[in-house]
Formats: structure tokens, C-alpha cells, sequence
């Protein structure tokens, strides 16, 4: 895992993410598919301590019946989900009775340094601000996959379902 790691990309499982966002009141609410696109490096030092210098640009696509919001259209349904204006969001919504989502998050080029453990195929990251980060990774010959599992969620096997896998190639 030391050295230095060049992001290649990232997936999103619109399934798992669905089961794990789910809303009991709309469960006819779906994330019908997801995108990463993620750019810069990570570098992992023999002394535990680590740079992340990224940029990311994260798409979802959703559906969500209105009879399971209080908006009355698919505009006022933006509206509610996105009050005023951020830069790094976009969302936007067609359709009748059931809004078809597209949102768009942006993240500009950001760097973050601390430190790391990893115990198994769990690292748990540090930042320099002291925000923790615990995410499940394994090491495939020169690709790295950082990796959120699912806390509520086990494959038929009993095994972790992965929500969400960013990619990168060691350099």
C-alpha cells in the first residue's frame, strides 16, 4: 500500500445504495445509477502518514414518485431538495407523477494530509483537521480500491456489500 496511487475512476452500486438510503414512507424511491469521476493521487508513506490530492465530480439518477413528497411538481420538488443555490450541486428533475433526478455534487481540487492504520482490509485515515474515516480497501496487483461498505447490509454469502469503489493505479 506505500507509495503513490493515481485515482483511475470510481462506481457507485445504484442497488445497494437504494437498500441503504431507502425510506420506509417511499419505498417506491430508487438511485437508478451513479458515477464517480475522479481525478489526482493518493500517496501512502512507510511512516503512516498520507496526501490525498483530488478532485471529484459524483452523478446520481434517481426516481421519486410525487405522491411520496409534498411537492406538487417536479420543479417544486428541486426545490425542496436543494434549498438556495450551491455552487458544488446541481440537481435537476422531469416528469409528471414521478420526478427522474439527475444531481450532480462537485468537489474542486482539494488536498488532505494525516495519518493512517489499517488493520485487515480496514483503513481508518486521520486528517491533519482530526475528521476520521474508516473505509475497507484491498491491494489487486498495482490497483488499489478504497471502498465504503454497507453497515446494515450482507450479500447472500454473508459477505460486505460495497456501496461505493474509487479506483487507482500505483504509480
Amino acid at each position: 500500500m506505500v507509495g503513490t496511487w493515481t485515482f483511475l475512476g470510481g462506481c457507485i452500486s445504484a442497488t445497494a445504495l437504494t437498500a441503504e438510503t431507502s425510506v420506509s414512507t417511499c419505498p417506491d424511491a430508487r438511485i437508478t445509477g451513479g458515477n464517480i469521476a475522479i481525478a489526482g493521487s493518493a500517496t501512502y508513506g512507510a511512516d503512516l502518514t498520507y496526501t490525498f490530492d483530488v478532485e471529484q465530480t459524483i452523478t446520481l439518477t434517481s426516481t421519486t414518485p410525487l405522491s411520496c413528497t409534498t411537492a406538487t411538481s417536479c420543479s417544486a420538488l428541486v426545490a425542496q431538495v436543494m434549498p438556495g443555490d450551491p455552487a458544488s450541486s446541481v440537481i435537476t428533475c422531469t416528469g409528471t407523477t414521478t420526478c427522474a433526478c439527475r444531481q450532480v455534487f462537485s468537489v474542486p481540487r482539494t488536498v488532505v494530509t494525516g495519518t493512517y492504520t489499517t488493520a485487515g482490509t480496514t483503513i481508518q485515515l486521520t486528517s491533519s483537521a482530526a475528521v476520521v474515516t474508516t473505509s475497507s480497501y484491498c491491494v489487486q496487483g498495482d490497483l488499489l480500491h478504497l471502498m465504503t461498505v454497507s453497515g446494515t447490509q450482507t450479500g447472500p454469502m454473508g459477505e460486505a456489500v460495497i456501496l461505493v469503489d474509487d479506483v487507482a493505479q500505483e504509480q
